[in-house]
């Protein structure tokens, strides 16, 4: 076999190696916010802070109805926070819905490493209704 084969294959084996340990830089896009920063929505909403573990904190809104029919909570997808993505509350609340919007870590105001292990529903729901 040609030696160049052998530079093409280390060479993708490399970069494989490379991705994989750099793979949540290239995935995750946070946007962090100051923690004095005040949301401003037309629709009445709160504000809250859950504290999962040491020196972790997510910050969660909570767009509330007088007579809701049920709550969805909304995981926005792997950038921005919930500064960007609170507008698609809109869509559930005017149905009549409540909408829990939660950031991940080190999203937004959340503290705490990204980290997509340690994002896990149950963690958060617990914390949630502890409050």
């Amino acid at each position: 076999m040609p030696h160049f084969i052998y530079y093409i294959i280390g060479g993708f084996i490399f970069l494989s190696i490379l991705v994989y340990f750099f793979q949540e830089k290239f995935i995750f896009k946070p946007e962090k916010l100051k923690q004095d920063f005040e949301f401003k929505y037309d629709a009445p909403f709160r504000e809250y802070f859950f504290d999962i573990e040491p020196g972790v904190r997510i910050n969660g809104l909570h767009f509330f109805r007088e007579q809701p029919k049920g709550l969805i909570l909304y995981f926005h997808g792997n950038t921005r926070s919930i500064k960007g993505w609170a507008k698609y509350a809109r869509d559930f609340y005017r149905y009549d819905y409540d909408v829990l919007l939660l950031d991940y870590r080190g999203f937004g105001k959340s503290t705490g490493k990204a980290n997509a292990a340690k994002k896990k529903c149950s963690v958060i729901c617990s914390s949630f209704m502890k409050n």
